[in-house]
């Protein structure tokens, strides 16, 4: 049986929230001590979802550097409206086979008549849709194509976003981050984001 663990509201989720303090190094309390039982995993539970609230790069690392494990089998399916594009979506379970609330993975490729035109998103959401916040993305597209604009200007071909920072990858392009090379790009998304691609469920090809 699945089991989930959601904090909402509560004497419990009141207490949980209150073990921010001891997970950062603060002095214990009264409430830490009634819910002693629950521990550490709830501590970290806690972690969890306060850095879920912000998009920094530093509260996104927090997420991203939790092993998961994909929840179910996911499959690709064809992306209404969008000629040529395919999406995978799916949830995850942490160590302990417990659900991770309002965290998802969203992969999109598509493939257009144009070569020059390819793309692979792959993301890390707070919510399974792909207008919702990401907390880490890797965007994959020829290494000559204007792919993101920041106050410094455009960055070209493959980069990264990691919370409210983005870092261009175009040097890697080289080496297999590219349109050609699914395999590279995905092992590189699941390294970075400690997604466990080793069973009983994995990302199948598009």
């Amino acid at each position: 049986m699945r089991r989930v663990l959601l904090l909402g509201s509560g004497p419990v989720a009141a207490s949980v929230h209150k073990l921010d303090g001891v997970c950062e190094g603060g002095p214990a309390t009264k409430s830490y001590d009634a819910v002693h039982t629950i521990g550490a995993r709830m501590c970290r539970r806690a972690q969890l979802k306060k850095a879920m609230s912000k998009f920094t790069k530093d509260a996104a690392m927090l997420v991203m550097e939790r092993p998961k494990n994909l929840l179910g089998a996911p499959s690709w399916t064809v992306r209404q409206n969008h000629a040529g594009s395919k999406i995978l979506v799916a949830q995850f379970v942490d160590e302990e086979g417990i659900t991770i609330p309002g965290l998802s993975m969203l992969l999109e490729v598509r493939a257009p008549a144009v070569v020059d035109s390819c793309l692979f998103l792959f993301s890390l959401m707070q919510r399974g849709t792909p207008h919702e916040p990401r907390l880490y993305q890797l965007e994959v597209c020829p290494v000559n194509k204007p792919s993101h604009r920041g106050p410094e200007g455009f960055l070209y071909g493959p980069h990264e976003h990691v919370g409210d920072e983005t870092a261009s990858l175009a040097g890697m392009a080289g080496l297999g981050m590219d349109c050609s090379n699914w395999d590279f790009a995905l092992t590189w998304f699941l390294m970075r984001t400690k997604v466990s691609n080793n069973g009983p469920y994995t990302v199948p090809q598009p």
